[in-house]
């Protein structure tokens, strides 16, 4: 008579008779999938299954071309980069080396057209700092070719909305705090792991987290 916010709670569990969960593949394939992202943008659903890089992005019912959207892009490169996964084909199969969860962020990041070997040859990590249970959330520090900084976080959605003071658009304005909550709490209660990611401009010669 448990419902479990965090998978991997039940690896503390004695035994089990019943298992009810979610037909995602997340118990009996291993396997993590993204299939909805809410940014300043928009709602967009993600199609596709698996590890398998071939979906598409919808917003409203309508096909998106994620190049369009300069939020979606930088939020599908942060899930990209704030990664220690990495994706492989293996003949006609796709797998991954890394956790589920980051292997779902690549995979998505890909159906957008995004090449993570690219991304991290042109934003190479400087430092990171790597998940941890008490803070709920990794981040990584990166430098783009000219120099900028750039830091990528991504983690439990109250510990990075409360480390958020803009939100991302066309006209980047104040974080609606309550807003991001909400969105978070609503797509937790459709049964969905939900993850926040941000990111910050940083100085040229910064190159520590710490």
């Amino acid at each position: 008579n448990a419902i479990i916010r965090r998978l991997p709670v039940v690896e503390t569990l004695g035994s089990t008779g019943i298992i009810c969960t979610d037909k995602t593949g997340t118990l009996t394939r291993g396997e993590m999938t993204v299939v909805r992202i809410i940014s300043p943008e928009g709602d967009f659903a993600v199609t596709g299954t698996g590890y398998t890089p071939e979906g598409s992005f919808t917003r409203e019912g309508i096909p998106v071309d994620i190049s369009t959207c300069p939020a979606m892009v930088e939020l599908l490169r942060n899930g990209t980069l704030c990664n220690d996964c990495v994706l492989r084909q293996e003949g006609n199969e796709w797998r991954i080396d890394g956790d589920p969860t980051e292997g779902a962020f690549i995979v998505a990041a890909a159906k957008a057209g995004m090449q993570q070997a690219r991304e991290r040859t042109d934003r190479p990590r400087t430092d990171f700092i790597p998940f941890e249970p008490e803070q709920q959330f990794m981040a990584t520090l990166h430098h783009l070719p000219g120099g900028e900084g750039i830091i990528y976080i991504k983690g439990a959605p109250e510990q990075i909305i409360s480390l958020c003071d803009q939100a991302q658009d066309s006209n980047t304005r104040v974080i609606n705090t309550e807003y991001w909550e909400d969105r978070a709490t609503d797509m937790a209660s459709a049964g969905l792991r939900v993850l926040a990611l941000a990111w910050k401009a940083v100085a040229t010669d910064q190159h520590s987290l710490r």
